[in-house]
């Protein structure tokens, strides 16, 4: 079984550094393994601010397969589905 390690960061600023951080840095030993990296985003309001912080970093997104994972029934356009929220958070 998996272990689950709990952290607390100061501030939801330093949380999102170290979350973005984590992300690239799987991404990157996947690219290197020559593995091609998956990402699976939540739906919601959640994830906004690590995408802020993942678009500004200097990566292949377009190698890497982002998936939305919403539970909302919503047409792809809609500003209130994760597909959006993908687009505009990491293009």
């Amino acid at each position: 079984m998996n272990r689950v390690d709990w952290r607390r960061h100061k501030s939801i600023a330093a949380q999102t550094r170290v979350v973005a951080a984590l992300v690239l840095f799987i991404a990157d030993d996947a690219f290197a393994g020559r593995s091609a990296p998956r990402l699976a985003i939540t739906g919601g309001r959640s994830p906004i601010r690590v995408l802020d912080f993942l678009r500004s970093a200097r990566f292949a997104w377009q190698r890497v397969t982002v998936v939305p994972t919403d539970d909302r029934l919503v047409a792809q356009d809609d500003l209130l589905g994760t597909y959006v929220l993908l687009q505009r958070g990491l293009t």
